[in-house]
């Protein structure tokens, strides 16, 4: 076995009878070709360290992995980490900048798992799982006072702005997920434990309970919009749910998401993502299974299972019209992964290796988003975590 960090292992090269024993250059140069095929090769990984010595603290071990990423309009990517204490950071991609921002503590011993998101106007809103006191998340809302985070490094709480507590949704309970309206009026998120969908006005600073969507309180983590403002989710065996912000009514769909033969009664939805283009709405189940629905059509198709592991634990819309996701299992390492709609092929890119800003090798992600070039943002969730960034390949436009 191969061992890594942390003591993960990667699997030993094949050696057939072992007959390459007596031959030690000859298993260097497989074991070499099969470490190389096994990680992604199309494109480019980058990682950048989760703060800069130069100009902030960088977040500890043990506080940084990441759970949570937005993107603002500005083309700055904001994220939000899990452990002993949750973090709000910052990254600058624009050529000054280029650099990791510890913003500051949203809360002690939480996450915000799914529940970021940034406002038209800047703003950063986000929701907390709640802590180990009572369990009662809350949500916050950050406001950038400067377009350049990184100069105003010398008075952070002054200058970079300060997180504000806004209101608790649901009593005694976290946010298991929380996302923004299209029009950037509301937020709709789900309670942690009995699966309560609440609406939060932001103008109004006013919190809605709309209803538990099942009765046995079982629900999949994550929501997603489609492009007229309804809001889906999966309840009980992996069924949909409909919220019309218009009617205020939560309808249930005979539209069960797919799954593996015989895991229907565990089926849930891992992970969301709206390709805005086409309004179909892309998901992935914790069998790993990615699938896309038409809300406008009222149909769901399996597209395939792209990874031998279980989960697919992010999702994000690319700007060449491929989905991009990450999965595997905890505890195992990750693939990243895309689905090229024009192609109708879902591909293995492999396992994410970066070797700038610093080699490393990513195991476990829990988060993505695309950034206002095309870029794709990837948040690892390990003791150790840093902000991966995927530059997908150019095509050939005259390529037959």
């Amino acid at each position: 076995m191969l061992t890594d960090l942390d003591g993960k292992v990667w699997p030993t090269p094949p050696d057939e009878e072992g007959r390459f024993k007596k031959d030690p250059r000859r298993l260097r140069e497989i074991t070499a070709r099969y470490e190389k095929d096994a990680f992604v090769s199309e494109g480019h990984l980058q990682t950048r360290l989760l703060g800069n010595i130069t100009y902030a603290k960088p977040i500890p071990p043990g506080e940084c992995g990441i759970t949570s990423l937005a993107a603002a309009p500005d083309g700055r990517i904001f994220g939000a980490t899990a452990g002993l204490k949750s973090h709000l950071f910052c990254y600058d991609p624009s050529p000054d900048a280029d650099t990791v921002i510890d913003i500051g503590v949203i809360a002690d011993n939480t996450a915000v798992c799914r529940s970021l998101a940034a406002h038209p106007d800047g703003r950063i809103f986000g929701g907390t799982a709640g802590d180990g006191r009572n369990g009662e998340g809350f949500i916050f809302c950050y406001t950038p006072v400067s377009d350049n985070i990184i100069t105003t490094v010398a008075d952070p709480l002054h200058v970079i702005g300060q997180i504000k507590r806004l209101a608790a949704p649901v009593k005694n309970e976290g946010m298991a997920t929380l996302l923004m309206d299209k029009r950037g009026r509301n937020l709709y998120g789900l309670s942690n434990r009995s699966g309560v969908l609440f609406a939060y006005d932001i103008v109004a600073d006013k919190v809605e309970i709309k209803g538990q969507i099942d009765e046995l309180g079982e629900y999949s983590p994550c929501l997603a919009s489609d492009n007229e403002g309804n809001i889906y989710g999966a309840c009980q065996r992996g069924f949909l749910f409909e919220y019309n912000p218009e009617s205020g009514k939560i309808e249930k769909l005979n539209i069960r998401i797919p799954c593996l033969k015989g895991s229907e009664v565990y089926n849930k939805v891992d992970s969301f993502a709206v390709d805005r283009r086409s309004g179909v709405i892309y998901g992935g189940n914790t069998d790993g299974v990615i699938f896309a629905f038409n809300p406008a059509a009222r149909e769901i198709i399996a597209l395939g299972k792209p990874l031998a592991s279980t989960r697919i634990r992010a999702l994000t819309a690319g700007h060449d019209g491929k989905i991009y996701g990450l999965g595997g299992e905890p505890g195992g390492c990750a693939h990243l992964f895309c689905y090229n709609s024009r192609k109708h092929e879902l591909k293995d890119l492999g396992a994410l290796l970066a070797g700038v800003e610093r080699r490393w090798y990513g195991y476990e992600f829990d988060a993505a988003v695309t950034g206002k070039n095309g870029e794709i943002y990837l948040g690892e969730n390990d003791r150790i975590s840093h902000l991966f960034i995927y530059y997908p390949p150019v095509e050939n436009a005259f390529a037959t």
